[in-house]
């Protein structure tokens, strides 16, 4: 796709503005079916993923498109150099929403196997709810990479193998570390497997890192002193609050390993 990648970014992040109203209160999670306590952690998480992905769509969708699609046209008529293709618009933004809501959920997902690595023992729910919360230190640092860099960490990290998975990711433990104030990161694996990655998108001539880094769209939409990123994710934790999640899956988890 040919234009001006800054313009490009700053009309989906404009798009987004548009939509956080409709965010805000927090609503659109209401109407999530639970997750069955009798799947794995794992299978709850992936669950809960696939239908806050879809409770964001319905709660966004007719809104950001006739923005988006608005704003594209605007930026078409303005700018000779500027094209766009409605699909690859679809399967970038589809995309890009999957990636988060995955990125938030895989990453609770991996604590608990994290911290009985690391320290031999079961987490417990309240320190499941404080590593949780931390997950963001990672996911603003992720957030800012570049999106070829980005798709090589889900590459190198992901057992899913795939970038455009339509399942839960279920991240590789040895490619992450939890410090013991239960702040998550990457380890040293991780980034060698991630330049590992990034040489064979070189090798296929699809590494463009020679384009400007601008980072997640989403950082620029924001209500107050809150983005869209942060404010979704602090959502998150409120609907896994409300389902007393950090409570019970470790229990469920436990018994189905059992079985």
């Amino acid at each position: 796709m040919q234009g001006n990648k800054k313009l490009r970014f700053d009309l989906i992040s404009a798009a987004l503005q548009q939509v956080l109203a409709l965010l805000e209160d927090g609503t659109w999670l209401a109407g999530l079916e639970p997750a069955d306590k009798s799947l794995s952690l794992h299978g709850q998480l992936d669950h809960i993923a696939q239908a806050m992905i879809q409770a964001y769509k319905a709660r966004t969708d007719e809104k950001f498109w006739q923005v988006y699609w608005s704003l594209l046209e605007q930026a078409s008529s303005e700018h000779e150099d500027f094209e766009y293709n409605p699909v690859f618009e679809r399967e970038h933004i589809d995309f890009a929403i999957r990636n988060a809501f995955f990125y938030y959920l895989s990453a609770i997902a991996l604590i608990p196997d994290l911290y009985q690595r690391s320290r031999g023992r079961v987490i417990s729910a309240q320190e499941y709810r404080e590593a949780a919360r931390k997950i963001m230190e990672l996911g603003y640092h992720l957030s800012k990479f570049h999106f070829d860099v980005f798709r090589a960490f889900v590459y190198a990290t992901s057992k899913t193998k795939s970038g455009v998975s339509s399942n839960l990711h279920q991240y590789d433990l040895a490619c992450f570390e939890l410090s013991e104030d239960l702040v998550l990161a990457m380890s040293d694996r991780a980034r060698d497997l991630i330049q590992v990655e990034a040489k064979k998108l070189d090798a296929k001539a699809k590494l463009r890192i020679d384009q400007p880094t601008i980072g997640c769209p989403a950082l620029y939409a924001s209500g107050g002193q809150i983005n869209m990123i942060e404010l979704l994710y602090q959502q998150v934790l409120a609907y896994l609050d409300s389902v007393s999640f950090f409570d019970s899956s470790l229990e469920a988890d436990l018994l189905v390993e059992s079985i």
